[in-house]
C-alpha cells in the first residue's frame, strides 16, 4: 500500500533574507551538555541509538564502542521528568561484552512489547544479540547463525522483508581490503527469536566493502527493498524486493540507474522526504574529502542535485541524520565527520523549504554543534527531555578515547510539533517499516509531512520515535499510518504539542493530559481506513471503509494534476470497493478521498 500527494500544492512566496537569517539563528540554539556519565565516559564510540529500553516512556541511550582491543558498550537510562538525567547501567550482559563493536539496531524481535538489540563487530568476531527481559535488563543470545557467523561487520538493520510480522535482520560486511571483502548477511526471523541465514540471492552473495544499509520501499509497492552504501569508490547496491510482484520474498539487483551509479567513498545513506512532495529522497554520505550526493525523487526516478551547499561542502563524512531541528515543517540534515588526519568539524544544513518554498539548504557555520573538534561517528536526533524539539547525541572516537557529545536543543521560536510512537499488531510490534504522513498548514499551504520508522536511520544511528515540526499550525487535521502489514489507519483531529502512541487499528493514546486525540470532531463520520494495491496492471481496486452517514467523494488525477474521473460513493458503514481503470498510457496517477470531516490522498503506480 502506498500513497503520495496529489500535485496541487501552490508555491510558497519567497521571504526576505532577514527571515531566512532569523531562521538560521534559531536553528543554532544548541547547548552542549557537560554533566552526566553519558558525556564524561570516554572511549572509541561508534553507534548511537535512542530508544525506550526500560518501558518508562522516556528515551534512553545505547552507545557502542569498538577499539581494536575491545571495549564494553554503554547503556544510559533516562530518569524522565523533571530532570531527565542519565544513569549508566553496570553489570548487565549488554554492557559487559568487551567486544570490538560497530553498528547496532533495536527492535522487538519476539513481539513481546520490549526492545531487543543486535550489535555487530569488526575484526572477524562473532556478532552479538540481546533479548530484553522487559525491564531494561538483557539476556545474551549465544546460539544461532546471527551470533556465530563472524565477519567484519559494519552495521545492521531490522526490517520485515517477507511481511510476516516478524523482524528480519540485515548485516553489512566490509573487510581489511578489497581482496578480503566479505558478503553481507541476511537473516530471516523464524519465530521465537530464532534466525535462519538466507544464502540465495545477490543480496547475500555480492561482495563489496559495504558500510551502511537501509530497508526502504523505494519503488512504493508496499514491500521493503535494500539499499547498501559501499566504500572504495564502488557503486552502491539496490536490491528490489519481489514479494508484491511475485508473491515470493526474493530480491533483484538493480544496476545502471541513479542512485546506484554514483561510485564514491560512501559510508551512509539516509532516506527522507526533504522537499515535502510525499516521495522518498536520498542523501549519500561520503568520506575521503568527497562531496555528499543528494538524489531528489521525482515520482519514481532520481535526479542528482547539483550546486547546493549540501553537495559542495566536501568533508570526511561518516553518517547523517534528518530532523526538523527548528520545527518549521521541513527536514534539516546533520552530518558527522572523522578520520583523514587531524580533527574535524561536523556539518548542519538548514532546509529553506518553509521559508522560501524551495527545498534548498544553507550551511550553518556558528555554534558548538558545528565547531566542536574531534572525530564523530554515528549520531541520532531524539527529544530526550520531552520539550518538543530534537536534541542530538554524537558518538566521538579520536584516539578511541574521546568523550561523546550531547547537544540540547534550546529552540524558542514558538513553532509547534507532534511526536509519535507506533505499536504494531498484525505488523511487527516495533512498527519498523511503517510510513506516517501528517497533514498541516505550513507557511500558509496545506502540506503532507512524511516520516519513516526505520531499523537504521543512517549508518550507526537510530530512533524509532517520529517527530514532526508543524510551524505555526496548532493542529494536524489528518494523520495517515501505512503499516508494514498493508493496513492503513486514517485519523483526524490531532492537536499539536503532544506525544502520542498509535496502535495498529487506529487506537490512540497520549502521555499528555487534555483533549481526546484522533477522535472525529463532534461525532462526525470519517474515513477510517483504505487500501489500493500498487503497482497495478490495467485496473486497480480501492478498498474504503468509512463510518457514519456521510458521503465520500473520490477524484482521480493524472501525473500533471488533470482530473480524469470523479465519483460520489454512497454513505454507509463497512467496506466499499471501487474499481478504477485509469485512461491513457501514464505510469503514475493520484487519487483523493474526501468526506465532510476527513481527507486523504494516494498514488497509483501502473506496472510496465
Amino acid at each position: 500500500m502506498h500513497q503520495i500527494r496529489i500535485p496541487i500544492r501552490t508555491t510558497c512566496a519567497a521571504l526576505s533574507a532577514l527571515a531566512v537569517s532569523a531562521s538560521l539563528a534559531g536553528a543554532q540554539s544548541f547547548t552542549r551538555i557537560t554533566t552526566g556519565p553519558h558525556v564524561t565516559d570516554s572511549g572509541g564510540s561508534r553507534a548511537v541509538v535512542w530508544a525506550d529500553f526500560d518501558g518508562n516512556g522516556t528515551l534512553d541511550l545505547f552507545v557502542t564502542n569498538g577499539p581494536t582491543a575491545g571495549e564494553n558498550n554503554d547503556l544510559y537510562l533516562n530518569s524522565g521528568a523533571p530532570n531527565f538525567t542519565f544513569t549508566r547501567v553496570v553489570g548487565d550482559p549488554i554492557v559487559s561484552d568487551g567486544a570490538k563493536s560497530d553498528g547496532a539496531t533495536v527492535g522487538d524481535v519476539d513481539n513481546d512489547g520490549d526492545l531487543d538489540v543486535a550489535v555487530v563487530n569488526w575484526y572477524g568476531d562473532n556478532n552479538l544479540f540481546y533479548l530484553n527481559n522487559g525491564n531494561g535488563s538483557f539476556t545474551q543470545v549465544t546460539t544461532g547463525p546471527h551470533v556465530t557467523d563472524g565477519g567484519h561487520s559494519e552495521t545492521a538493520s531490522f526490517g520485515d522483508y517477507d511481511r510476516d510480522g516478524r523482524l528480519d535482520l540485515y548485516v553489512t560486511n566490509s573487510g581489511p581490503s578489497l581482496a578480503t571483502a566479505e558478503a553481507n548477511f541476511l537473516y530471516r526471523n523464524e519465530g521465537a527469536a530464532t534466525f535462519a541465514r538466507v544464502l540465495a540471492g545477490a543480496q547475500s552473495s555480492d561482495i563489496f566493502l559495504s558500510r551502511g544499509v537501509n530497508w526502504i520501499d523505494y519503488d512504493l509497492d508496499g514491500d521493503e527493498d535494500i539499499f547498501i552504501t559501499n566504500e572504495s569508490n564502488q557503486n552502491e547496491n539496490l536490491y528490489r524486493n519481489e514479494l508484491v510482484e511475485s508473491g515470493l520474498p526474493t530480491f533483484t539487483a538493480i544496476t545502471g540507474v541513479t542512485p546506484v551509479i554514483g561510485s564514491s567513498q560512501s559510508f551512509s545513506g539516509a532516506w527522507a522526504d526533504y522537499d515535502n512532495d510525499r516521495d522518498l529522497d536520498l542523501v549519500v554520505i561520503n568520506s575521503g574529502a568527497q562531496n555528499e550526493q543528494l538524489y531528489r525523487n521525482d515520482g519514481g526516478s532520481f535526479t542528482a542535485v547539483t550546486g547546493d551547499p549540501l553537495v559542495t561542502a566536501g568533508g570526511w563524512s561518516v553518517s547523517g541524520d534528518w530532523g526538523d531541528v527548528d520545527n518549521d515543517g521541513d527536514l534539516d540534515l546533520f552530518i558527522t565527520n572523522a578520520f583523514g588526519g587531524g580533527t574535524k568539524r561536523n556539518f548542519l544544513f538548514m532546509n529553506q523549504w518553509a521559508e522560501t518554498g524551495t527545498a534548498s539548504f544553507v550551511r550553518v557555520t556558528t555554534g558548538a554543534i558545528v565547531n566542536d573538534l574531534g572525530w564523530s561517528y554515528g549520531s541520532a536526533f531524539g527529544d530526550y527531555d520531552e520539550d518538543g524539539d530534537l536534541d542530538l547525541y554524537v558518538a566521538k572516537t579520536v584516539n578511541d578515547n574521546e568523550t561523546n557529545a550531547h547537544y540540547r536543543n534550546d529552540n524558542a521560536n514558538g513553532n509547534h510539533w507532534l511526536e509519535l510512537r507506533l505499536r504494531g499488531v498484525a505488523s511487527n510490534r516495533s512498527a519498523i517499516g511503517a510510513k506516517v504522513r501528517v497533514k498541516a498548514v505550513i507557511a500558509g499551504n496545506p502540506v503532507w509531512l512524511t516520516r519513516l520508522v526505520q531499523g537504521q536511520n543512517a549508518y550507526c544511528g537510530q530512533n524509532l520515535d517520529l517527530h514532526f515540526g508543524l510551524g505555526s499550525s496548532s493542529a494536524a487535521d489528518s494523520l495517515v499510518v501505512e503499516w508494514p502489514s498493508g493496513a492503513v489507519d486514517v485519523l483526524t483531529g490531532f492537536s499539536a504539542d503532544r506525544r502520542v502512541t498509535i496502535q495498529e487499528g487506529g487506537v490512540v493514546s497520549s502521555t499528555d493530559s487534555g483533549a481526546v486525540i484522533g477522535a472525529p470532531a463532534s461525532g462526525r463520520p470519517r474515513i477510517e481506513s483504505f487500501a489500493a494495491p500498487n503497482p497495478f496492471g490495467e485496473t486497480t481496486t480501492i478498498h474504503l471503509r468509512s463510518s457514519g452517514a456521510d458521503r465520500v467523494a473520490l477524484s482521480l488525477f493524472d501525473a500533471g494534476g488533470r482530473l480524469l474521473e470523479q465519483r460520489d460513493l454512497p454513505p454507509g458503514e463497512g467496506w466499499q470497493q471501487v474499481r478504477l481503470a485509469p485512461e491513457g498510457d501514464g505510469s503514475v496517477y493520484f487519487y483523493r478521498l474526501r468526506s465532510a470531516s476527513a481527507e486523504t490522498e494516494g498514488k497509483l503506480v501502473r506496472r510496465r
